[in-house]
């Protein structure tokens, strides 16, 4: 009788923890995507460009942030953002984003979502740029 417990405990602790999870999501979404989310709550989305400060200031999709993944003060810039907002965040091929998505999920962010090959595909989408 035990061993059954054991058993049924240790295949339900899985489901407790995907379930707990589920609370922090990180979603890929296209710069199409992106551009309609904006559009539709730009006020309700933190939006979030994990590039050097140059590489923002050579051109930013509008309403951005600079916070630099690769500086040592990343997490408390991160941690300086409201985690309820969903976050919206991207770099310049989206490769950096995979480090910052996963630090702003510690950070405990709820709704996270990143842009997909990051400003690089936001460019080639003909999506507009500020500097």
């Amino acid at each position: 009788m035990r061993i059954r417990l054991f058993f049924a405990f240790l295949f339900a602790l899985p489901l407790f923890f995907s379930s707990a999870l589920a609370f922090q999501e990180i979603n890929n979404i296209t710069p199409r995507e992106a551009s309609e989310l904006l559009k539709q709550a730009p006020e309700k989305i933190t939006l979030l460009d994990v590039r050097t400060r140059k590489e923002y200031d050579d051109g930013h999709i509008e309403g951005a942030i600079n916070a630099d993944y690769l500086k040592n003060n990343f997490r408390e810039e991160l941690e300086s953002l409201p985690p309820d907002k969903p976050l919206l965040m991207y770099c310049r091929s989206g490769q950096r984003t995979l480090g910052a998505s996963r630090a702003a999920k510690d950070a405990g962010f709820k709704k996270i979502y990143v842009l997909e090959k990051g400003i690089e595909d936001w460019r080639k989408a003909g999506l507009p740029i500020v500097k």
